[in-house]
């Protein structure tokens, strides 16, 4: 076995809890049910679980891609596919810092107020 084979497996086993994370976000238990769940509506989602979840998403993306490159091999636009996808990625990184700190503000200010 070629350590690119071990670390396509060690990629690819970190789809399973990257997947499972987005499945239990935006789905509840279902009453009455044993095993059933529900579709969570997007604004039923709190804002720091909507980010956690987009970024969970792109990196299934980003997976992907690296599986399609590597088991189809070159392609036309790949370069630009793998320029979205990590444009994708820069972006939310950028999303989660506003956000942070729009939530963290606050609180800084009523501190350095005291």
């Amino acid at each position: 076995m070629l350590i690119d084979d071990v670390i396509l497996f060690v990629l690819f086993s970190w789809v399973i809890p990257l997947s499972l994370f987005v499945f239990y976000q935006l789905t509840t238990a279902k009453h009455g049910t044993k095993h059933a769940r529900r579709r969570l509506k997007w604004r039923e989602i709190a804002p720091v679980m909507r980010i956690l979840v987009a970024q969970k998403a792109a990196l299934i993306l980003v997976v992907a891609f690296i599986a399609l490159v590597r088991f189809i091999g070159d392609f036309p636009g790949r370069e630009w596919v793998a320029f979205g996808l990590y444009t994708l990625l820069v972006g939310l990184a950028w999303v989660v810092l506003i956000y942070q700190r729009r939530v963290q503000l606050p609180q800084e200010r009523r501190i350095r107020n005291l």
